[in-house]
């Protein structure tokens, strides 16, 4: 991890940036999901780190423009490749926007064992 990691107490949620790297990664973990967000091309890579035949996911909402206090619904995203593989989604999120994500196992329909939200920006800082 690059200059300027954060560590927060559920789980890891942080932010790093180098400046050797014109990407800035955001990204969020448990046991047996790591989510990483890019804003520069607005992409999420999902990896499932867990032999526990649930799917790794991550959960999405943005913030709307009119009232950055207030969201979009919450999205999901599913990676089904399964243990020890991961998953690139690519969305196209309007510049300079708050976005909260969150790491989740997902099974039957539903996801569950989510870290906290870890909070984003559209756009590359």
């Amino acid at each position: 991890m690059g200059a300027g990691t954060v560590f927060a107490a559920l789980g890891v949620i942080g932010y790093s940036a180098s400046s050797a790297m014109a990407d800035t990664e955001y990204y969020s973990e448990t046991k047996a999901t790591y989510v990483e967000y890019w804003p520069d091309g607005d992409g999420f890579r999902v990896h499932d780190n867990a032999p526990d035949g649930a799917s790794a996911a991550v959960q999405y909402r943005l913030a709307k423009e009119e009232d950055p206090n207030r969201y979009y619904s919450t999205k999901t995203l599913v990676s089904s490749a399964g243990y020890g593989k991961s998953t690139g989604f690519v969305r196209n999120f309007p510049e300079n926007r708050e976005l909260d994500f969150r790491a989740c196992s997902y099974k039957g329909g539903k996801a569950y064992a989510c870290t906290s939200w870890t909070l984003a920006n559209t756009s590359n800082i």
